[in-house]
């Protein structure tokens, strides 16, 4: 879906044999729908697919959780797609426009003691990155099984 925007993640794998031209040729093609980026082995396209292939659907995910939570706490529905879209918009943007890797963006975002931090440990309690990690291997096992049926 981020294709359709110009914002996708393309990954790409060419055999040893491939030459420079073809490969350049191959990647100017697919910057016209986002971002590239190459993979020597094709077995870590499964990985690949896990994340950004499944990806926007776990963003999406969160976002409708919440989106959920601020119904849930009275904000009315078009303030809280408005709020979720907003931040998770921000919050990618920076992340991409910054020098600084997700966990030195979350801590400068996390104050000791404040709200942050009580949501965060909250997450944490819940197996926030268990989870995750969890998902993301089940997406690659099952990228692995339909490769294996074709």
């Amino acid at each position: 879906l981020p294709a359709l925007i110009g914002e996708s993640m393309s990954v790409l794998c060419a055999a040893p044999q491939v030459a420079a031209p073809a490969r350049e040729h191959i990647a100017q093609l697919f910057t016209h729908i986002g971002a590239i980026a190459w993979v020597e082995e094709e077995a870590q396209l499964h990985t690949v697919t896990a994340i950004s292939g499944s990806g926007p659907a776990y963003v999406f995910a969160l976002m409708e959780a919440l989106q959920h939570a601020a119904l849930a706490q009275g904000l009315h529905a078009a303030l809280a797609q408005k709020l979720v879209t907003q931040t998770v918009r921000g919050a990618a943007l920076l992340a991409d426009q910054s020098p600084e890797n997700a966990a030195t963006l979350r801590a400068q975002v996390t104050s000791k003691g404040g709200t942050t931090e009580a949501a965060l440990n909250c997450l944490v309690q819940g197996g926030l990155t268990t989870l995750v990690e969890r998902a993301v291997a089940a997406a690659q096992q099952r990228s692995e099984e339909l490769s294996a049926t074709q």
